[in-house]
This record gives structure tokens, C-alpha cells and sequence, in this order.
């Protein structure tokens, strides 16, 4: 297998301002809520992936807005095999990628730039976990994550509830919001017509009851979470309740 690296390609990375900074991933290795956040968006996107691909080593998966690449490491050693590619515009939080890593190339660009330059039909699953409502213009993504996946592909978005976001703010759980867009059904509805991405699957993950004991720096696993997730999601009547949303669409 080759090794992991980081490749830095010059740019102007002035188009998206939802930057998050080394503070953020020095933090994201002991603060439990940052942990559960990532270590389960990786496990849910991995678990989408396993449902839908025979996995080998030829399945290319691409990230987008990878940060310090810990959930695209979680999710490679959830799912053993394949090559990874994620894309971080952030050279600051690139830095605490560890860059050994079998499988996983960490490239330094900008997310539209780096589509852009890709061959259509490039990959095999596309990730963009809670990175959309950091773009300006989340639909010029969608357009190029269908050029760029193979036909029968899926594209495996998070986001966070629109609601539930400023909320968070509000009650001060995060320290700012950087996010620029709101990612609601209406936008999801909208982005699967006008690419001709087929929405296969919804579901509302991270049950608030539970999500919100990380930030008392109670330790919580994804593993755990999902199991009340998939119980709550069963009864329905409690999904307000759901602080996050994954889509995955498909390519006709």
C-alpha cells in the first residue's frame, strides 16, 4: 500500500470563510464532543458505504473539507480497504494530519478548485461530512460531486439541523457559527433536481438527549449513539429532537 501524504497545491482560498483553526484540531484529540462528532460521522458514512459497495482496494472514496483528517482515518479503518483522498483548504489544520498514514492522501486545495480539475467519473463515494453549510454556494458542489462520481456512485452529505445550529449558538455550545448556509430539505430537494442526483436515503442522526452529554465531557460512542438513534428514529414522534441530518444521494 502507499503511504499517506499531504500534497499542497498554491491557491486562493478566499471563496469559503468557514474556516476552523489549529485550536479547533488540538481540541477535536481531547474534547469529547468533538471526538463523538467525528468518530460518528465516520462510522455512519462508512456503514452507508458497506450497505451499498462490495468494498475492495480499487473503491475510491473522495472527502471533501477534510480538516486534520481524523473521521476520513476513522472511516478507513472502519471499512479496511480502498484509497482515500480528502481535500482541505485549511494548510493549518493539514498540519496535524499524520501524514504516514497507509491509504489516505490529505491534499491541500481549494474543494470547488480541486473538482473542477478532477476527470468525470472519478470516484466511487464522495463524502462531505458537516461541510456544506461552510460553502457560500453548496450547490456548485453538488453539481461537481455528480460530474466527478461513477454512475451508481453516492454522494454522503451531514449537515446540521438549520434549528438545532442556532440553537447551539444561542446557548453559546459553540463558540461561533461559521457556517454560511443553511442545508434544509428545501436546498436538498432543490440540488437533487437541478443535478439529477437521486436522494436514496434520510437520516436524522445525533438524538439531543444524548449528543449533549459530550459537552458535560461525558464520553459517549458512536456506537452507543446509533443504537438510540436507531430506536428514537423507530418511534418517530421524538425525531425534533435530532440535532443532525445525513442524505445520500445517487448517480443515475
Amino acid at each position: 500500500m502507499s503511504r499517506g501524504k499531504c500534497i499542497y497545491i498554491k491557491n486562493d482560498y478566499k471563496k469559503n470563510s468557514g474556516f476552523l483553526t489549529k485550536t479547533y484540531a488540538i481540541k477535536r484529540k481531547i474534547k469529547p464532543y468533538l471526538i463523538y462528532r467525528y468518530k460518528y460521522r465516520a462510522s455512519l458514512a462508512a456503514g452507508i458505504i458497506k450497505d451499498i459497495f462490495n468494498i475492495d482496494n480499487n473503491i475510491r472514496i473522495l472527502d471533501l473539507g477534510s480538516a486534520d483528517g481524523l473521521a476520513l482515518i476513522e472511516m478507513h479503518d472502519l471499512l479496511k480497504m480502498g484509497k482515500y483522498t480528502g481535500i482541505e483548504a485549511s494548510e493549518e489544520l493539514l498540519g496535524f494530519f499524520p501524514k504516514t498514514y497507509h491509504n489516505i492522501d490529505l491534499i491541500h486545495a481549494d474543494i470547488l478548485d480541486y473538482c473542477a480539475g478532477t476527470e468525470s467519473s472519478s470516484y466511487d463515494f464522495i463524502t462531505a461530512l458537516a461541510v456544506l453549510e461552510h460553502m457560500e454556494d453548496p450547490m456548485l458542489v453538488f453539481k461537481q460531486a455528480y460530474r466527478i462520481l461513477k454512475p451508481r456512485g453516492a454522494f454522503i452529505v451531514t449537515c446540521p439541523n438549520p434549528f438545532w445550529d442556532r440553537l447551539a449558538s444561542l446557548l453559546k455550545l459553540q463558540s461561533r457559527s461559521p457556517h454560511l448556509a443553511d442545508i434544509d430539505l428545501g436546498f436538498i430537494k432543490a440540488a437533487a433536481k437541478e443535478t439529477n442526483f437521486i436522494l436514496s436515503k434520510f437520516y436524522p442522526f445525533m438524538w439531543s438527549p444524548v449528543a449533549v452529554l459530550t459537552y458535560a465531557n461525558i464520553p459517549i460512542s458512536a456506537a452507543f449513539s446509533a443504537k438510540v438513534d436507531n430506536f428514537m428514529r423507530f418511534l418517530k414522534i421524538f425525531n425534533f429532537l435530532f440535532v443532525n441530518q445525513c442524505f445520500v444521494f445517487t448517480k443515475r
